[in-house]
């Protein structure tokens, strides 16, 4: 009798044992989540609106707690949620952001501060890392003075982004958000970097999340959304040929980018960059773009001409759309002319200066 009792006893703790765990795991399967730059150390736009958004159970209740407010959200039946926090007018104190759920485990997001988002894209002008720049050392050494006023995201290359079709919702960081530091300037954009550090530099009150999302020897069409190329007439047509099928001299940046990059050379589908590396920030409020490119369209400057326009256009009305801000239209768009090469600047480029001109009939 007592073997009895304690076999069934035994099968009745193993039986609740497994329910607890068949709960636990339900729960973890519904956990909340949030793309992958929305995280600790990241920035939000000071000033402006911002969206925070996110999946979780569907239905699930959630409630985001920051600087001593709550604000309230509801998954929809796909689980997705997103709440927009109201125009905060200080900025630079680091400060946390907690998400509740009715369903999950809460998430906490650290050393968060309000600053100025800048997204800085383009080809190689733009990829070239601090490292690759002279006094590289002196420069990571002493990225700890900005280490309050300057944060960093890469977004991430990848061979998976040769063909996206559609806009993608996150991407895998290479550098996730994190504060400016001697292990992480180094493989940053050097000319992002050092339009936030002279700026604070001039201006010590002043604090910038910068985003890097670049691709050496690639066109100005994978990162354009389609709109923006129907209106140009390049909807259907694949970018030009990379730089090093079209500039012959190997000591050329564009030409090692070929070489040495992926085995296909760059992107070159129209929007695929767009899609992957652009079109998941959509929701991130910025205070301007940064752009550094035209060398992989110099074979045609009159389409650049073109395009270029409606492109910075595309992106603006991209980002007026999804933030809702009607500010956003003329989102300012800063664009640097390519510089001289000595053993090719005989037309090429400085025939594509002058279609980069073009921009320039557009507000700010």
């Amino acid at each position: 009798y007592q073997r009895r009792v304690h076999g069934e006893t035994s099968r009745s703790k193993m039986a609740t044992s497994s329910l607890l765990l068949c709960a636990a795991i339900l729960a973890c399967a519904h956990a909340i989540a949030l793309p992958s730059f929305i995280a600790s150390s990241m920035v939000l736009q000071r000033l402006r609106p911002n969206i925070l958004h996110g999946t979780d159970t569907p239905n699930a209740k959630l409630q985001i707690s920051l600087q001593g407010n709550n604000y309230p959200a509801t998954a929809d039946a796909t689980g997705k949620w997103s709440v927009t926090i109201p125009t905060v007018s200080s900025w630079g104190t680091p400060f946390s952001i907690v998400i509740t759920s009715d369903k999950s485990q809460a998430v906490t997001l650290s050393d968060v501060i309000f600053g100025d988002v800048v997204l800085c894209s383009g080809q190689s002008n733009m990829e070239l890392s601090v490292s690759a720049t002279v006094n590289q050392s002196d420069t990571a050494a002493e990225s700890v003075k900005y280490a309050a006023n300057i944060r960093l995201l890469q977004v991430g290359t990848s061979s998976a982004y040769y063909n996206v079709t559609t806009p993608q919702d996150d991407f895998k960081p290479s550098i996730p958000w994190t504060r400016a530091s001697p292990t992480t300037v180094p493989g940053f954009s050097a000319l992002c970097y050092f339009y936030a550090m002279h700026l604070v530099d001039a201006n010590p009150d002043m604090y910038f999340g910068l985003i890097d999302s670049s691709w050496g020897g690639t066109a100005i069409e994978p990162w354009m959304d389609p709109t923006a190329l129907h209106q140009c007439g390049e909807e259907n047509a694949a970018a030009p040929d990379s730089a090093m099928t079209r500039f012959a001299d190997p000591g050329l940046p564009e030409a090692r980018e070929a070489k040495g990059g992926l085995k296909d050379g760059p992107p070159s589908l129209p929007s695929t960059l767009y899609n992957a590396m652009i079109a998941p920030l959509r929701w991130t409020t910025l205070s301007a773009f940064l752009w550094y490119q035209g060398e992989s369209n110099a074979g045609n400057p009159v389409g650049y001409e073109k395009c270029f326009p409606a492109f910075i256009q595309g992106w603006r009305h991209i980002w007026d759309n999804s933030t809702h801000h009607a500010t956003d239209a003329s989102l300012p768009f800063f664009f640097v002319q390519l510089s001289s090469w000595p053993s090719l600047d005989t037309g090429i480029i400085a025939t594509q200066r002058y279609a980069q001109q073009a921009a320039l009939t557009l507000p700010k």
